[in-house]
């Protein structure tokens, strides 16, 4: 569990917009692909995307703040994990991660296990030219590229644009043609509570101030498990309305997948635009998030063991470092 963990934090890493591990094309043997193209390239192929993210603050600590990134890739990028529907309702669904198996042959460094006995290479991180974004309250933004990772390197005020503003991202071209992506400015997100606590055989309730571009989704993701190697996740979609019930039956899927230290709830306010390239496409995100926390009914949350004995079980005394949970000695 702790290599699919790994496995799952490479594919958000290096791959163009995995973040929740999803597994990224079909197909293919090991070789090169053209630049371009690739085995796993089709027309709806993921080859990079540029995010713009307002980060709600984290206490009196970490103050809001705007960031803008990018990367494009020269095919799309493969990953060994797999994501299963265990069930879904009212617009959530559970999944459950495992990893592709390669058994009888051995991927080389260049390469990932993208299907059963499936060796694909991993594309590089390519160059589309000069890049900008207008729509900002600061005015047309000019990205840098190190290495080809684009960035602002300056700070923006938060959170920059308006509420459904009009956002435009260009680029010159190099590896890619030139292209355009067009989509719309979020609100920040405003959770009408800093903790949320989940009950036992119970629905959890989210509530958030609801924005007024109608563009504009939410996506409540779930994760019990991120310590210790992350089983899965649960994932609801649904309209910026101002509150959301996830269902007892989808979060007692995730809860049997097993639980461990400081689950984690994430609310994202969130558009998109895309622009179609050679071989796949390219995405503008554009997204507010906001992560509370989050108390579970009989989880007790540690980094040692002197967290531990006075939580809501007194008799989990002893911190597992690996997992960040209370056990009973």
């Amino acid at each position: 569990m702790l290599a699919l963990a790994a496995s799952v934090a490479c594919s958000s890493e290096d791959g163009p917009s995995d973040a929740s591990g999803g597994q990224g094309g079909s197909g293919g043997s090991s070789g090169s692909p053209s630049a371009g193209g690739g085995n796993t390239s089709t027309s709806d192929a993921n080859v990079g995307s540029f995010s713009v993210t307002l980060n709600a603050a984290i206490g009196d600590e970490t103050p809001a703040y705007v960031s803008v990134l990018g990367k494009v890739y020269s095919w799309e990028n493969p990953t060994n994990v797999i994501e299963t529907p265990l069930i879904s309702a009212n617009g959530c669904t559970a999944y459950k991660f495992s990893q592709q198996a390669c058994i009888e042959v051995e991927c080389s460094s260049s390469q990932r296990c993208a299907g059963p006995e499936d060796c694909q290479e991993l594309p590089t991180l390519v160059s589309v030219g000069s890049v900008s974004l207008t729509g900002f309250d600061a005015g047309p933004l000019a990205l840098t590229a190190t290495n080809n990772n684009y960035q602002y390197p300056s700070d923006l005020a938060y959170p920059g644009f308006a509420d459904g503003a009009a956002l435009s991202l260009t680029a010159t071209g190099s590896h890619y043609p030139a292209f355009t992506i067009s989509t719309t400015g979020v609100a920040p997100m405003e959770l009408n509570a800093d903790t949320f606590f989940l009950a036992s055989g119970s629905p959890l309730l989210v509530e958030w101030v609801a924005g007024r571009n109608s563009a504009a989704r939410v996506s409540l993701v779930l994760n019990m498990t991120k310590h210790g190697g992350s089983a899965g996740y649960l994932e609801c979609d649904v309209p910026d309305s101002g509150s959301f019930t996830i269902p007892t039956t989808v979060l007692a899927e995730l809860i049997n997948l097993g639980v461990a230290g400081f689950p984690q709830l994430t609310a994202t306010r969130h558009t998109q635009g895309t622009a179609a390239v050679p071989g796949g496409r390219i995405a503008l995100n554009v997204a507010s998030v906001a992560i509370p926390t989050l108390n579970v009914e009989g989880v007790c949350s540690c980094f040692d063991s002197s967290d531990c004995g006075s939580c809501s079980d007194g008799t989990k005394t002893v911190c597992d470092p690996v997992r960040r949970i209370c056990n009973a000695p």
